[in-house]
């Protein structure tokens, strides 16, 4: 009996413990998207040779960018769903 309401007890920390590192996952992925925006408008912001001189750079931001993007779409395809 005792084993049984361990077990109940570690499977309920479990799920909270899932819970807070889901928010804490999407907190981060908030603020990464967020950041995107900004690097965004600064690059677009930015002269033309400053933009030559830092090709690779951007390129590097726009791939992580494209890929934070592509996560938060199968997430809200994925909510949808639910509803």
């Amino acid at each position: 009996m005792l084993r049984h309401e361990l077990l109940v007890s570690l499977r309920s920390v479990n799920l909270v413990e899932r819970e807070l590192v889901q928010g804490e996952w999407m907190t981060w992925l908030g603020e990464e998207l967020y950041r995107c925006d900004l690097a965004t408008r600064l690059v677009a912001d930015a002269p033309d040779e400053e933009l030559k001189a830092r090709t690779e750079d951007i390129i590097k931001i726009k791939d992580y960018c494209e890929d934070c993007q592509l996560v938060w779409a199968n997430l809200k395809e994925g909510f949808t769903a639910l509803t």
